[in-house]
């Protein structure tokens, strides 16, 4: 009895994260949705529990973070400019390096 008692407690849990999870998606997608996002509602969401949910949200929510706008093209002499810093190819080293400890096709340099 005391089992199954546990069991169900451990359901009822899993079932209140997940909800948790769907309701701060919605806040979080729903925040985004505003062009002058809050950054600072941004920030404390990511303090709380789940932080920003999944993949999908951290995608929009980092570059909000950052103050970058995704839709703004880099131009050829930005690019040759990046190219040039004196630690860019210390970076390329280091994220081909991580990359290493992620299963095989999981994850693209592209």
């Amino acid at each position: 009895m005391l089992a199954l008692l546990l069991i169900c407690e451990h359901t009822l849990s899993m079932l209140k994260s997940a909800m948790d999870k769907k309701e701060k998606a919605y806040i979080i997608a729903r925040l985004l949705r505003n062009p002058n996002v809050d950054v600072g509602q941004l920030r404390e969401l990511s303090l709380s529990p789940h932080g920003y949910v999944n993949d999908e949200l951290r995608r929009v929510v980092w570059p909000k973070l950052l103050g970058l706008d995704l839709d703004t093209k880099m131009s050829a002499h930005g690019k040759s400019k990046l190219l040039e810093h004196r630690d860019y190819n210390q970076v390329v080293m280091d994220v081909k390096r991580s990359t290493k400890r992620f299963p095989p096709g999981s994850y693209s340099l592209s």
